[in-house]
């Protein structure tokens, strides 16, 4: 018995190292020839850190203000944030809008969209639906990409980068 569990953990980490070497691959090819590269890793910030005011457990502040903030970092290229407000639920709209205001941003900031799009996200519902995976298709039908590689990170495993950026705002915010 312990050496079958010992065997899974080696074929997971196996799996999850892969993945992470792959990841940093997109990552340099992206920073080394932004050209022809975009890459960018997307998370929605932990919903308890994003609440006004910050303390809401206080008595005083029971009617506290949810938003969601969808943060999305471009390798090489800086970091976007978007906020919505709790009247807005964290769905697939909310995923395809923040991806193609990042294209848009990409394009007005550079003059053209690379060629190959690495497009990494989390096992959530809001990431994986039908309607992202149809956009990707649309955005190569229409050219405005060749290529889409979309990853996404085995479950229990976070956007190591992007959460620790969410940690610096959260940080300065609180």
């Amino acid at each position: 018995m312990k050496q079958d569990i010992t065997t899974l953990h080696a074929f997971h980490r196996s799996a999850y190292m892969n993945e992470r070497m792959e990841y940093s691959k997109r990552k340099f090819d992206s920073l080394s020839y932004s050209l022809s590269y975009l890459s960018i890793i997307t998370d929605g910030m932990a919903q308890s850190h994003c609440e006004l005011p910050y303390g809401t457990n206080l008595v005083q502040f029971s009617n506290k203000f949810g938003q969601h903030t969808q943060g999305v970092l471009l390798h090489g290229r800086g970091i976007l944030i978007y906020r919505t407000f709790n009247t807005i639920p964290n769905c697939a709209n909310v995923q395809i809008h923040t991806m193609l205001l990042t294209l848009q941003h990409v394009k007005k900031t550079e003059g053209r969209i690379p060629l190959v799009f690495y497009y990494q996200i989390d096992g959530g519902s809001e990431n994986t639906a039908r309607a992202v995976i149809a956009v990707c298709e649309y955005l190569i039908s229409k050219k405005v990409v060749i290529k889409i590689v979309l990853t996404r990170l085995m479950l229990g495993h976070t956007h190591e980068d992007i959460d620790g950026k969410f940690g610096t705002i959260w940080t300065y915010t609180r």
